[in-house]
């Protein structure tokens, strides 16, 4: 981080004060000089402007000197930083500049950044946040000060001295006090969404109302108390809804004005305002969503009895175990443990429906076994049929969740028959263990290696709690 350029004495409490060299910084800074207010600059140079942006930092450096002010400056590649992110050139100044500001207010100790943004800039906004989606808080505008958009520096105050002040007040302040500035070229051209919001849409608003600016910037006060309003119901609501990261569908759909709600907490989870459309629509439905998964962000929502579970993406290939049996004993596959004995059978076929064991007969199911997670692909013959079937599917009619399909066990025995590469059966599998609801185990047989009546002796596997 670059050092003050004039490396004078700074007063014990400054304001840290963003110029850029236009008219709104200059005026804001030609306001704290002339009020007597302690403060320093922060001045970035972008090098999109070439010569232009480069005078720029002369004449704000200059105007430093000339008042005593200390002078803060970084200088940023901000196409390649923003090629490198993959974000828009705007966004990556804005990033890199709040950055900058951030970092030299906690190393200087400045407890306050100063940005020059006005009535007009809070106008514009408003309609871009309108425009965006981004529902009360965004209507509600700027805000005159609040903690630093930066994190981990919200213990820097942002303020906005200006923004209660026109943009054509402030070009009649400059004039009159004589106050230097530059005016930026790229504001005519309408590359950006503001530019064109300024230059093509706020001239055919002004035609309509004059004062609209005025209009839209007093709306935003409502709006906030609306906001405020709206902040304190979710709060309230909040804890009987979302508990370790799951939402009860039932509690949720019951109280008054859900879908607000519900749009709420999925955005503190980085969820889009889509992302919670599409979410309310599945609940308005009132579909089975046992196992539907719905990813957002990076944070995915997992449909499951009665609630919803806000997770992390889990890849499934990442968490894959398996274990080979060669003989009776106890194992474990990830955090499932089970038995595995060998018995003399003399019950009936029906008697071997036991939830939490898988009982099959030992003459078709001989060792070694593999127990295994889910793969895409794995197949049986359920009982009763003729024709095989998905285990995904199987997975689906017992309405599993996608982490309960994550922690089924399946069976697969020594010589397993595959179906051809391109066939979405590949393997045929002895029967499956899932965790499903209340219950701590359902299993599911294939047909070829069920107990019979002949059967005498079976391998049980069998969870353990």
């Amino acid at each position: 981080m670059p050092a003050p350029e004039d490396g004078g004495e700074k007063p014990a409490v400054t304001v840290l004060l963003a110029v850029s060299g236009g008219p709104d910084s200059m005026a804001m800074a030609s306001m704290f000089a002339a009020a007597g207010l302690p403060f320093a600059i922060a001045h970035c140079n972008f090098h999109l402007r070439g010569a232009e942006g480069d005078e720029d930092t002369v004449m704000v450096r200059r105007w430093a000197r000339a008042n005593g002010v200390r002078f803060h400056r970084a200088d940023f590649d901000t196409e390649s930083v923003a090629a490198k992110r993959g974000i828009s050139v705007e966004m990556a100044a804005r990033e890199l500049r709040y950055a900058f500001f951030a970092k030299t207010a906690r190393r200087e100790g400045y407890p306050a950044v100063a940005a020059a943004h006005h009535r007009d800039d809070n106008a514009e906004t408003m309609l871009l946040n309108l425009l965006r989606g981004t529902g009360v808080k965004g209507l509600s505008g700027m805000r005159d000060s609040g903690p630093l958009p930066v994190p981990g520096y919200e213990d820097i105050l942002l303020i906005r001295p200006l923004l209660s002040r026109s943009r054509d007040g402030i070009m009649a302040y400059l004039q009159r006090e004589h106050v230097p500035y530059r005016l930026d070229s790229t504001n005519a051209e309408n590359h950006y969404k503001r530019n064109r919001l300024r230059n093509q849409v706020f001239p055919i608003f002004r035609e309509l109302n004059p004062s609209f600016i005025n209009t839209l910037v007093e709306d935003a006060g409502r709006i906030a108390s609306v906001a405020a309003i709206a902040d304190d119901y979710f709060k309230a609501h909040k804890p009987m809804l979302l508990k370790d990261d799951t939402i009860d569908i039932d509690a949720l759909m019951e109280t008054p004005h859900w879908e607000y709600l519900l749009y709420r907490i999925l955005a503190e989870y980085g969820f889009s305002p889509a992302d919670a459309s599409m979410t309310e629509d599945l609940l308005k439905s009132h579909a089975h969503l046992g196992g539907k998964t719905l990813a957002g962000g990076e944070k995915v929502l997992i449909f499951a009895y009665g609630k919803i579970v806000i997770s992390s993406p889990r890849d499934f290939w990442d968490d894959y175990h398996s274990v080979t049996v060669e003989e009776p004993g106890t194992f474990a596959v990830g955090d499932i443990r089970f038995s595995v004995s060998m018995e003399e059978w003399k019950g009936k076929p029906s008697d071997a429906a036991v939830d939490g064991c898988l009982i099959a007969d030992a003459g078709a199911l001989e060792f070694p076994i593999v127990v295994r997670n889910w793969k895409r692909g794995d197949y049986m013959r359920p009982l009763g049929l003729k024709g095989r079937k998905k285990i995904q599917d199987v997975f689906t009619d017992l309405k599993l969740s996608l982490e309960e399909k994550h922690d089924a066990l399946l069976v697969e025995p020594p010589h397993p028959t595959h179906g051809p590469a391109d066939s979405p059966f590949r393997v045929h599998v002895a029967g499956i263990m899932a965790p499903a609801g209340k219950r701590l185990f359902t299993t599911r047989i294939d047909e070829r290696f069920r107990v019979r009546e002949n059967t005498t002796s079976i391998i049980r596997i069998r969870i353990i709690k």
